[in-house]
């Protein structure tokens, strides 16, 4: 609860305390990147597909083999050029909302001191 002057008198509004001025903040960058810019505009989260500000979304870059460990023999043996051909990686960039990236594991929640460590979270 705040105190509110009207018209010369202190009235004690019944307002809750999230309401006042002065909120109080969790993280020192409010939970985004956004720093001097007025907007950012939005991506759609790889997994459930929610709008979400680009510099709030949690990315996470995956580099994969197009073919499984176990495929790559059958498929050396089969091919005319043998070794000497590398099978081409896979480059995806995933987008995730807070909520999929905390559901899906990517993010974790951390204790009130462990949020003032300014390190990467991604696996």
């Amino acid at each position: 609860w705040y105190q509110r002057r009207v018209r010369g008198q202190n009235l004690i509004a019944l307002v809750p305390h999230a309401y006042s001025p002065t909120m109080t903040r969790k993280r020192r960058n409010h939970g985004r990147s956004k720093k001097g810019r007025g907007h950012v505009r939005f991506i759609r989260c790889t997994n459930c597909g929610r709008a979400c500000p680009k510099d709030k979304s949690v990315w996470k870059f995956v580099t994969r083999s197009m073919v499984e460990a176990a495929a790559v023999k059958d498929l050396e043996e089969a091919s005319i050029y043998g070794r000497s051909y590398t099978v081409p990686k896979l480059y995806v960039k995933l987008q995730y909302c807070i909520s999929c990236a905390i559901h899906g594991k990517v993010l974790r929640n951390r204790s009130r001191k462990a949020r003032r460590e300014r390190k990467s979270l991604i696996k």
